[in-house]
């Protein structure tokens, strides 16, 4: 499942004791976002962007500093000074699951401090139009007979689509061949071109792509309402 959270780096010293002056805010607000553009969490920034920039009467923009698995654009934040004027549009990674991947970090994601949680969005595992097989069981079992040889994509490692990935070949006892990419956008477009099997993608995301017949949903992280399942899907 994944997680949108907007936070904002709060500052280990006296600059966290610090009080903003005045009216809040008298200039632009930053909200970065450290993924590519045309994903779920970019959606959803510009989206707050927007309301904000409505609320505030002053200019929201968002910015994509996207690579290395969000740890580029979380690094940018955390160097930017605590005034809350930079905020930061996440996935789960750059807030919860850098810190125990990677050891020398450009940034310490315990002096983060969170503002909102925005969404919970299932992952859907999206699979090509015409990959052998019509269900998770049936994926499975063709991986298992092909090892090393059914490709998934993910958005860099550590990212929510390669852990996912990665927690199903854990489970299911297969072996698949990890393609990362820059974003969730070039992924999902090299699954509608057949270059490789599978993307977890959101399924805000896969849902369009469903409707018009171009991929397979064979299953999800967490399954929503049936309700809004069968009006969505």
């Amino acid at each position: 499942m994944m997680l949108a959270l907007a936070a904002v780096f709060g500052g280990p010293a006296a600059s966290a004791q610090e009080k903003l002056p005045g009216a809040f805010p008298t200039r632009t607000v930053r909200l970065v976002v450290p993924s590519a553009g045309g994903s779920t969490t970019d959606t959803l920034a510009r989206i707050m962007a927007d309301q904000l920039s409505r609320t505030w009467a002053k200019p929201v923009v968002v910015e994509n500093i996207s690579g290395a698995a969000t740890i580029i654009g979380a690094a940018q934040v955390f160097r930017s000074p605590p005034d809350g004027y930079t905020l930061m549009v996440s996935p789960p990674p750059a807030l919860t699951v850098n810190i125990m991947l990677y050891r020398d970090l450009a940034y310490d994601a315990r002096q983060f401090v969170p503002v909102a949680l925005l969404a919970k969005i299932p992952n859907a595992m999206a699979v090509r139009k015409d990959f052998p097989a019509t269900n998770v069981r049936e994926f499975i079992a063709y991986a298992k007979e092909r090892p090393g040889t059914v490709t998934f994509g993910s958005q860099g490692a550590g990212t929510t689509a390669h852990l996912s990935a990665s927690q199903m070949e854990a489970l299911g006892g297969i072996k698949m061949v990890h393609v990362p990419y820059r974003g969730a956008v070039p992924a999902m477009n090299d699954i509608i071109a057949g270059h490789i099997d599978m993307f977890f993608d959101t399924l805000a995301g896969a849902i369009p792509l469903y409707r018009a017949g171009q991929i397979k949903i064979q299953g999800l992280s967490h399954p929503p309402p049936s309700a809004f399942f069968r009006l969505s899907v």
